[in-house]
This record gives structure tokens, sequence and C-alpha cells, in this order.
């Protein structure tokens, strides 16, 4: 889960809640008109599942709101929520992040992702990684 906290001018704001409203994944959308100051500007905060975070940035910065305000995203590492719950079962908004694809045996778990290995590579991870002569 991804909190976005956006200060934009009210003008920008007049258009960026409705965008916010429409998309059903954000979630614990939070307008807060007049309340920033240096600049003095809208407080907007929301906050929407990873798979989505990148698409709402970019209709944030159609807008223009990183030229004339800001955005800030926040990783949350943990969120008990039933709506949070009911907005990430969608399937296309799970992802794995990961360096490159995970090590695993041969029809092990994962193995799709292209990591499997042999009993070597399982050998090796046991002792925690290659050992010098």
């Amino acid at each position: 889960m991804i909190h976005l906290r956006v200060v934009s001018p009210p003008d920008i704001t007049d258009g960026l809640v409705p965008v916010l409203r429409r998309k059903p994944a954000v979630m614990n959308l939070t307008v807060l008109r007049s309340t920033v100051s240096n600049p003095d500007e809208d407080a907007v905060q929301s906050d929407v599942p990873q798979g989505v975070a990148d698409e709402v940035v970019a209709r944030l910065r159609h807008l223009g709101v990183e030229q004339r305000g800001s955005i800030v995203l926040q990783n949350i590492a943990a969120s008990v929520s039933g709506l949070r719950d009911a907005a990430t079962a969608d399937p296309s908004l799970r992802t794995i992040v990961a360096a490159g694809p995970p090590i695993t045996t041969p029809g092990g778990h994962c193995h799709y992702l292209g990591g499997e290995g042999n009993q070597q590579v399982r050998a090796t991870s046991a002792r925690g990684g290659p050992r010098e002569s």
C-alpha cells in the first residue's frame, strides 16, 4: 500500500479530486482546503495499492501537480482495512518486486519465474552462500 500526500494549488485541486474519486482503488481520500502554508495551498491525501500508484502519479503529473505543488509517496509497511482488502483483490494489482528471479528447485515454488536451480544451488543456499576453498 502506498500513501500519497499531495500539495496543490486550489485550481489544480478542483480537477484532481474528481479524478481520484473515480478510481475505485483510491481509498481514504482526504481533502484539506487551504491548510498548507508556505506555499498557501491545499492538502490531498489518499492510499492506493502499489499496482495502481504509478498510474495515479502519472495522472497527478499530467494535471501539473509536481510543477506547482508536490507529490510525496510513502510505503505503508502494515495496514488493517477491509476496504484495502477489497481494493487489492484484483489480481492485476499484485506485484512481486525482486532483483532477479527467485532461486528455486526444478518445479519448485515460483519455478515459472525462471530461477530454477539444481541440488548444488540448494546446498549452497543452505550453507548461507558459496565458500572459499
